[in-house]
């Protein structure tokens, strides 16, 4: 049995769960892309003219979104990536740790909201709840300073740790961010 085949189930597993939040998706695989939601992150969406990516954000009066196709980069590792775009507002400030090796670790979470189902009138918006971490020494500095509230675009990969703790062998899922820009202002 291939490593694709043994690898699928739970990479359709883990854009089940993170779909609603960063849009739609598509796996490329030996026989072209599957689609896993209406738009395609392997090209360009129906109508869109040509162009590779499309971001949507906080302009239709819902909050930020994430966001819901990432270009297109050519791979060597024929078609395999780990590409996260997420805008989203701060909801735990950033927080510095130093390591045992001297490096600094930064992490902060964002709530993205999810788009508001037109089927149920009334019900209130849901936000799903993302930790973001950076070891990178421009990053860490750059962020320490900024608040809850504010609006963040950041992109980077998804990254589960695994560690065996007093409750036995724990695991999260973060985002691990590459570079991060601030949207909009948060609490003064």
């Amino acid at each position: 049995m291939s490593i694709r085949r043994l690898l699928a189930p739970v990479l359709d597993a883990l854009l089940s769960l993170f779909s609603p939040a960063i849009g739609a998706l598509s796996i490329a695989g030996p026989s072209g892309p599957r689609r896993l939601a209406p738009v395609s992150c392997s090209g360009p969406p129906p109508g869109d003219g040509g162009r590779r990516g499309v971001v949507s954000g906080a302009d239709e009066g819902h909050g930020p979104t994430a966001v819901s196709v990432v270009p297109e980069v050519p791979d060597r590792d024929r078609g395999h990536r780990n590409e996260v775009v997420v805008v989203g507002r701060i909801t735990a400030p950033p927080r510095v740790r130093i390591l045992p090796s001297g490096d600094r670790l930064v992490s902060w979470r964002i709530g993205v909201a999810r788009p508001r189902d037109p089927s149920r009138p009334g019900a209130t918006g849901r936000v799903d709840s993302l930790t973001l971490v950076s070891f990178e020494e421009r990053i860490v500095d750059r962020v320490s300073g900024w608040r809850r509230g504010s609006v963040v675009r950041a992109t980077g990969a998804l990254r589960r740790r695994i560690w065996r703790g007093a409750l036995g062998v724990r695991s999260v899922l973060e985002v691990e961010v590459a570079s991060v820009s601030p949207i909009g202002e948060g609490e003064r």
